[in-house]
């Protein structure tokens, strides 16, 4: 036998129909809430994340301006020290060719200027090899020429200085003297 059986799915509910559309009204409103909330929080983070990018951004711009600033200054005073260095480095070289010279250049040079007329100027001085020495001054008239060849043959460290051919006028004149050490004090041994 068979038997027909009737199921019957009847569900029962005791929540009053009103109640079930409340639910969900504060389902739906929940659901609006969060999405609002969702929307609201999206909005702020695609306006205020490039904002706070920019604010980074600006803040290290800044950093490096001040570090730019004060590299400045210290390029500049590595360009100061690297001249100085450089003119050192120039006067060095300088004073070792001097110190390698056949003969005291400072101690003539000395001599030399001792040894010219208050007056006169000393336009140039030229060390040769050889211990040959070139003079060049500037005179105002023969009286201070002649004292210059007085003084520079009392210094007795040139062999026999001659007066160079020099126009009688009272006026600057230059005159030149191509002269030989003879003095073995100032030679460099």
């Amino acid at each position: 036998m068979k038997q027909n059986k009737k199921q019957i799915n009847k569900s029962i509910n005791f929540v009053p129909e009103f109640m079930l559309k409340q639910k969900q009204a504060v389902k739906r409103m929940f659901l609006v809430a969060v999405g609002t909330v969702i929307l609201t929080v999206s909005s702020f983070g695609i306006y205020y994340v490039p904002e706070l990018k920019i604010f980074s951004l600006t803040e290290k711009i800044q950093n490096l301006d001040r570090e730019i600033e004060f590299f400045k200054d210290v390029e500049d005073l590595y360009n100061k020290l690297n001249t100085t260095k450089e003119r050192l480095e120039k006067k060095k070289k300088i004073i070792q060719e001097i110190s390698k010279d056949e003969f005291d250049i400072i101690a003539v040079m000395n001599k030399v200027v001792s040894a010219t007329p208050q007056g006169v100027e000393i336009s140039y001085i030229n060390f040769n090899d050889k211990l040959a020495v070139s003079l060049s001054y500037t005179i105002n008239n023969p009286i201070e020429a002649n004292t210059l060849v007085d003084n520079l043959n009392k210094l007795n460290i040139f062999e026999q200085v001659e007066m160079p051919t020099i126009p009688i006028v009272d006026k600057k004149t230059d005159i030149s003297f191509k002269l030989k050490l003879r003095d073995s004090k100032l030679r460099n041994n």
